[in-house]
């Protein structure tokens, strides 16, 4: 092994400069000398708040017991790996943060407006970050209360101060999209998160007009007989798509003009509508939810679609690889495409398999024009139903970074500088100059021909990797800073001048 180890240093001796932090290890400026590619995929998993479904498990945990919590869905996540949470900070009208236009979620405490004693977004953000995972906040425009909330409205709700602003709807209350009001609300709670929460991204689910109840009717005559008083000409349903299509190119630049490398990403219903393509049959979430996101996808209003494609990849009438290649070709502005994945069909006593998921991930996979998926949702993996997690780490073997945003810029950033010193058993890199427009970090090391890499926060300034990976030496690192958007820099490489001692595998560690 010695001897094998003199002779690549005498291959790349030509491209080892005179001077290095340590003899141990010096630095290559060879381009042939940096890490491979890594996987571009978004993999994304939904944290459903609203009624508990996924966390907190239920309400009026103590604050301990709901960041532990938080802290297992996480852990799985990376263990998994996955490489982004989308979190529900704003089920109805309500805030899972500290907000100044709303009250504090019953889902947290069980009585709205009650203070759980922290902020449960900046304590997520924080802790996916120091993870390498992304954050993005995921909240629901127009619905302002949801029948399982648990108590009564606070006194600082808009279902407690105006009630008359409110359409009841069922046993649900709706913010009215017709109502510049209600729109107005909206975008100040979306501008207020994004200016003061670190976010890598803003989400909105299928929720802008609600899902039709048999036998009840959305009673938003006020604003459309005020929009027909002053000679408007649309018929109800075309006027309703009109006001979601406004709201959905208003948050986009609102967002962009405050934070151009925050992600704006929307999940529709996975069918448009029925016969596209053909032979699909199913809801219609144009007419029935006002939603046409052909048009935000062909506009751009988005940086990433999320259809929610919840049926198996064989299904009559909703076959998953017809709808994927019908969303991906109506995408001329060429906005990401990041199909949902509905996780929780696996139940603990059947429904469906493991392979149902994975078998969609691997095609999602293979397709060239979609480059991640989002699962929902976290209870099913926290539970592992039917081993779904054993499944998904085969399926996910490998690393994969947030795919590139080019529109958002083509920029890289600068190299870090960085130190590299040698204890007993293991390595130490330092960043003494993280540029400052990263985000963070990846350290690779290679072990024999192959590379490994981790993700870490730009908040973590120490790292340190053992001699060995198994049974080879680690003998070459590099550090790439992450940049939004998943964008990196160019990489700083750096080869061992001396043979590693005979060690055992250690584990990495940061600061």
């Amino acid at each position: 092994m010695r001897s094998l180890f003199a002779l690549a240093l005498l291959l790349v001796a030509p491209l080892i400069p005179a001077c290095a932090h340590r003899a141990d290890w010096v630095r290559l400026d060879h381009p042939l000398a940096a890490p491979p590619e890594p996987i571009q995929e978004f993999r994304g998993l939904w944290v459903a708040t609203v009624d508990n479904i996924d966390w907190p498990s239920e309400p009026g945990l103590s604050r301990t017991e709901q960041k532990a919590e938080a802290v297992q869905i996480l852990d799985l996540a990376v263990d998994l790996r996955l490489n982004a949470i989308v979190l529900q900070v704003r089920p109805c009208a309500d805030a899972l943060y500290r907000s100044p236009y709303e009250p504090w979620s019953a889902f947290l405490t069980g009585e709205q407006g009650k203070n759980p004693g922290y902020d449960p977004l900046a304590f997520w953000i924080e802790e996916a970050h120091a993870r390498g995972l992304h954050l993005h906040a995921w909240i629901n425009p127009f619905r302002a209360w949801h029948p399982k909330t648990p108590g009564t409205p606070a006194k600082n709700s808009i279902v407690a101060k105006r009630p008359k602003f409110l359409i009841e709807h069922g046993e649900y209350y709706w913010l009215d999209p017709g109502d510049n009001n209600a729109q107005e609300l909206a975008l100040t709670v979306i501008d207020d998160i994004v200016r003061r929460y670190d976010i890598d991204g803003l989400h909105v689910d299928d929720y802008f007009y609600p899902y039709p109840i048999e036998g009840v009717t959305f009673s938003d005559s006020r604003t459309f007989g005020a929009y027909i008083a002053t000679g408007g000409r649309l018929d109800r349903s075309d006027w309703r798509r009109l006001n979601i299509d406004r709201f959905v190119r208003d948050m986009y630049a609102s967002v962009k003009r405050q934070r151009p490398e925050v992600l704006v990403g929307i999940s529709p219903f996975g069918i448009w509508r029925p016969g596209y393509p053909e032979g699909v049959v199913g809801f219609d979430a144009y007419t029935g939810l006002a939603a046409d996101a052909r048009r935000w996808l062909r506009e751009g209003w988005l940086d990433y679609v999320s259809p929610q494609l919840y049926w198996k990849i064989e299904s009559e009438g909703q076959p998953f690889e017809p709808l994927l290649d019908w969303w991906t070709s109506n995408n001329p502005a060429g906005r990401h495409v990041w199909p949902g994945i509905y996780l929780t069909r696996i139940k603990a006593d059947g429904g469906w398999a493991p392979e149902d998921i994975t078998g969609q991930i691997e095609l999602l996979k293979s397709h060239p024009d979609a480059n991640g998926f989002v699962l929902f949702s976290a209870i099913g993996m926290t539970e592992d139903r039917q081993e779904i997690n054993p499944a998904l780490r085969r399926t996910l073997a490998d690393h994969a970074n947030i795919p590139d945003t080019p529109w958002l810029g083509t920029n890289t950033t600068r190299s870090p500088e960085i130190r590299v010193t040698t204890a007993v058993g293991y390595s130490r890199v330092s960043i003494s100059a993280l540029p400052r427009e990263a985000e963070g970090w990846v350290l690779w090391t290679k072990a024999g021909s192959n590379w490994s890499l981790r993700e870490l926060p730009s908040t973590t300034t120490i790292a340190t990797f053992p001699d060995y990976q198994s049974t080879d030496p680690i003998l070459c690192i590099a550090v790439q800073p992450i940049h939004s958007g998943g964008r990196r820099g160019s990489a700083v490489v750096y080869q061992r001048t001396i043979p590693a001692p005979v060690q055992p595998a250690g584990s990495l560690e940061t600061k």
